[in-house]
């Protein structure tokens, strides 16, 4: 075993030597802050792709994974710049309280009505400053706990920035599409990760920007005793439970086994008022906890949506999914128990830390954190693997002193060179999930049944829309068309979306095709069709109906070569015809 005999703090220039210029700590932070710079803008450069290379007549929709939830968040930064405090789903007409309302996509949403400035592009200004405020934080949180060991902070940074797991080697399973029942997470799960959050979604950047908040202020209230820390802490979960309400249950998770284990290991003494701090931050956090809950109890909408289905799989796909990232993170905890067991067996008891730990508590919360992270995703809520946001860090910080400790017996070199080979058999899944999209954009598919850019003709319909139908009026469309209105025109459709719209995919689809089915006589007579379609669209409270007007090889009618009565033609150009409804009729 290592010796884990703590070395001089190596964050501090030489005696006698300048600040700046080519010293240990300007070098680090060079490395840090080329990392950040590398990963936030690898992370641009599929959506900016996507304008480039977009066929001719077609308009790239400004995303290439995960459109579908891309688009739900488009609708509330086009609610929020309209001028709504508070949000509906608009992926569902279903009667619903107008209760929601979300401070992150407000302040986006402000930032989108300086002139000029799209829904897109306020969310993907916003994801990148979230992106440099995420990793600034983590680099910070790293110099917090392992303040005198340099290639233990840098090499958990690189694992931070761009780390994965073993997904790579299923590659073909997932090459093209999600991996069917699943796989290693790393193949499908990406607030799993710190790569797939940035490159995704301005909400994942934050909320773990939260989490992480609030546990770096809880950390300094125990080292320092200050309450003003706990008060920091509860602000940060206040926001996070208005923001991305799951991080509570990482963020309880992650201190509550802490101070378990803290207070355990001091057999209670003196850890009363740190409690004290504790429940002053958690109380703080509970006006918006309790608000979702009121939300949840009272807004069928909502609730529905809250039990889509996201439970955990086996954890096995856990381990596999963060690779060598967990390898070496269980070879810390070792390290760490076994030099834990040394101090006991003698007698050494003057909180002596750990090589590079600022001292024992720090080691013990992450490994706190890092345990309770693969707990909390197993509690028994429909929404299982959404709290897993944040385990990736702690995993990272273990990883990276965990092989810091293994190779500290080589020569530096050695040691760099390996610890960057490490670092680099941790990437190929983040890269694969890029080159996926890559793909994607060549060929106009995603992992799901959306596509990449809009047809002919249906973004000058759905701008039609925006710009001449009234802002309330819900639309019909085909639901994978639908999805794309909302974000575009702040307008409710009837059914868009799979997991905001209830009864999406058992019931909504099959509806639909029964109304725009050419041939429905094994539904109901001939002569009741027009009844059929009548209560159809009254049912949904629809009050336009976006078309394709070719709808040879479909089963669909040709409402636009001879619509009925009840649908008047208000728009239409060479692909797509938008119709009045009128019931009256």
């Amino acid at each position: 075993m290592p010796s884990l005999k703590p070395k001089q703090d190596d964050t501090k220039a030489a005696p006698g030597g300048k600040k700046g210029g080519n010293t240990p700590e300007s070098r680090e932070k060079s490395a840090i802050f080329w990392m950040a710079f590398f990963t936030i803008g690898l992370t641009c450069l599929p959506y900016y792709l996507g304008f480039w290379i977009a066929p001719e007549s077609t308009q790239y929709v400004g995303y290439s994974y995960n459109i579908d939830d891309h688009y739900v968040y488009l609708a509330w930064t086009k609610q929020a710049s309209e001028g709504h405090f508070f949000t509906q789903n608009l992926f569902t007409t279903d009667r619903q309280p107008v209760l929601l309302f979300n401070l992150l996509f407000l302040f986006i949403g402000t930032l989108a009505r300086i002139p000029g400035l799209s829904p897109w592009s306020a969310n993907e200004i916003c994801r990148v400053l979230a992106a440099a405020g995420l990793l600034t934080l983590v680099y910070h949180f790293l110099k917090l706990c392992i303040p005198q060991n340099r290639l233990a902070r840098v090499a958990a940074f690189a694992f931070t920035c761009i780390g994965g797991g073993f997904g790579w080697i299923q590659w073909s399973s997932w090459h093209d599409k999600n991996p069917p029942g699943g796989g290693p997470i790393d193949a499908f799960q990406p607030e799993a990760y710190t790569f797939n959050s940035i490159y995704l979604f301005v909400l994942f950047s934050v909320g773990l920007c939260l989490i992480l908040g609030t546990l770096y202020a809880m950390l300094r209230c125990q080292q320092t005793g200050k309450t003003r820390y706990a008060v920091i802490a509860g602000i940060c979960a206040l926001l996070a439970g208005n923001i991305h309400s799951y991080d509570i249950f990482h963020i309880c998770a992650a201190w509550g086994l802490f101070m378990i284990v803290y207070t355990i290991g001091r057999r209670g003494k003196g850890v009363g008022k740190l409690w004290l701090q504790s429940l002053l931050a958690l109380g703080m956090s509970m006006p918006t906890v309790l608000f979702t809950y009121y939300v949840y109890k009272h807004n069928s909408v909502f609730n529905a949506r809250a039990h889509s289905d996201t439970t955990s799989p086996p954890i096995w796909k856990y381990i596999s999914g963060y690779g060598i990232e967990f390898v070496l993170a269980v070879a810390a905890v070792v390290i760490l128990g076994l030099w834990l067991k040394k101090m006991r067996d003698t007698q050494v008891n003057d909180d002596t830390p750990p090589d590079g730990w600022r001292d024992r508590a720090s080691a013990l919360f992450v490994v706190c954190w890092a345990f309770a992270g693969l707990i909390v995703i197993y509690i028994p809520f429909m929404f299982q693997r959404k709290a897993l946001m944040g385990e990736h860090i702690p995993l990272c910080i273990l990883a990276g002193w965990g092989a810091a400790m293994l190779l500290r017996n080589l020569q530096t070199g050695k040691r760099i060179a390996i610890a960057g080979l490490l670092v680099a058999a941790s990437a190929p899944s983040s890269f694969l999930y890029l080159a996926r999209d890559f793909n994607h954009l060549q060929t106009g598919t995603s992992e799901t049944s959306q596509w990449q850019y809009f047809r002919p003709g249906e973004w000058d319909a759905i701008q039609y829309i925006a710009k001449n139908t009234p802002i309330d009026a819900p639309i019909l469309a085909q639901p994978f068309q639908a999805l794309y209105i909302p974000g575009v025109t702040g307008h409710p459709v009837w059914a868009g979306h799979w997991s905001e719209t209830p009864k999406y995919a058992e019931k909504k689809i099959a509806e639909y095709n029964s109304f725009a089915k050419a041939r429905p006589a094994e539904l109901y007579p001939r002569d009741q069709v027009d009844d059929f379609r009548k209560k159809f669209l009254t049912e949904t409270k629809c009050q336009y109906l976006l078309y394709p007007i070719d709808t040879s090889g479909t089963n669909y009618e040709n409402f636009a070569g001879s619509p009925p009565p009840y649908l008047t033609p208000v728009y239409h150009n060479k692909q797509f015809v938008l119709f009045k409804i009128d019931l009256s009729h």
